[in-house]
């Protein structure tokens, strides 16, 4: 996660351990009034800290609907209501850097809604749910825009959009149908909002891609640099055609993810040009037919690493692909009696140990990235 500076005092970074906090609402009193107030509290589940907001930052007519039998709302409020979307307007004062005195823009309030959601679209045949990282989505139809405004997922594995977001799509009644499969999976907010949202709009923070999109580019980058060195093209497929339609895994959910690694190994793997690399290297004379025989996809790029990019032991390099492939073969056999054996050498291999199939899946999609890093650097 990025690191704030402590002159950038956000009160969800704790103190102690500098993790971020999560949000708690209490009933309790505030010293010197005669009511009790929801007061929210921040705590941090790594060391036990607790903090209470600082109630005096804001104006009086500000924090009366706090008030437990005040139930006042704002009139801003009423904009948004005919969607009929459950969120919590207290959200906008609750949350670190999301209020605005200077503007009263409460355009940020987030929105809670279940991943089965995104689940729908992902499986739809005319729509896909594309990922910039693991924390932020976006949803194509026929291969074009669709929902221009991005999803983020917090530490609860909710995902959640901003109030003005979904009111500027769904105000012209254009997309009634889509409006109430929103509300179908719109959740109560669990006031946790910390993923590359807060990161990046609040706390202007700009944080890399970690996931698929970030292999597709470093695979374009590392196929346009060989190309150019060597006249070359080390990959069959041009990939921009195809990461679109690319279906990323969204719940932890064996069948998903093994169908996540089949497509990964037919962009990765199976795209390799093994017949113009073959060629390559006879005429380099970096190795001979007998060194060249029954070797396919892997073992060839094995040969071009090693010997043309000069990278020693190269097979550990490759080590993510190789479980890649293994993985993909997995797919087709989940039930058979070997497969948990199997799956957990590929974890070993990549010195991963927990259980979770998609927080393996990251595991494997963080170390191609590296791979395809160092192999960048080695031209």
């Amino acid at each position: 996660m990025p690191k704030i500076e402590d002159n950038l005092r956000n009160p969800l970074i704790c103190q102690n351990c500098k993790e971020y906090m999560s949000i708690a609402i209490d009933i309790s009193k505030v010293k010197g009034w005669a009511v009790e107030v929801k007061m929210p509290t921040y705590s941090c589940k790594k060391c036990g800290k607790k903090e209470y907001l600082d109630y005096r930052k804001y104006d009086i007519y500000e924090i009366l609907p706090w008030i437990t039998n005040y139930p006042v709302k704002p009139n801003w409020v009423e904009v948004y209501e005919h969607l009929w979307f459950k969120y919590d307007f207290l959200d906008y004062y609750w949350i670190p850097w999301l209020y605005r005195d200077f503007s009263k823009d409460w355009h940020l309030t987030p929105v809670f809604f279940d991943k089965d959601l995104l689940l729908y679209y992902n499986n739809h045949p005319d729509f896909n749910v594309i990922l910039s990282s693991y924390s932020s989505w976006s949803i194509t139809y026929k291969g074009e825009n669709f929902l221009d405004w991005w999803f983020w997922i917090n530490k609860n594995n909710k995902i959640f959009m901003r109030l003005w977001d979904l009111y500027d799509f769904f105000k012209d009644g254009k997309y009634e149908k889509e409006l109430h499969r929103f509300r179908a999976s719109n959740l109560n907010s669990d006031h946790e909002v910390v993923s590359d949202y807060y990161f990046n709009q609040i706390e202007a923070v700009f944080t890399d891609s970690d996931n698929e999109r970030k292999i597709f580019d470093l695979y374009n980058s590392f196929n346009e640099i060989f190309r150019k060195k060597f006249w070359l093209n080390l990959f069959r497929i041009n990939i921009n055609s195809l990461k679109l339609w690319y279906k990323s895994p969204i719940l932890d959910e064996k069948h998903q993810i093994f169908d996540s690694y089949s497509q990964l190994s037919k962009l990765l793997i199976e795209a390799i040009n093994v017949w113009e690399l073959k060629k390559f290297i006879l005429e380099k004379k970096i190795a001979n037919d007998l060194d060249l025989k029954d070797k396919w996809w892997l073992k060839t790029f094995e040969i071009i690493t090693n010997k043309v990019l000069n990278i020693n032991s190269s097979l550990n390099i490759l080590c993510p692909l190789y479980v890649l492939y293994d993985l993909r073969s997995l797919s087709d056999h989940l039930s058979i009696e070997s497969f948990e054996s199997t799956y957990n050498g590929c974890k070993s291999r990549l010195e991963f140990q927990e259980w979770w199939f998609l927080e393996f899946h990251k595991c494997v999609i963080l170390k191609i990235i590296k791979m395809f890093d160092i192999l960048i650097r080695a031209l």
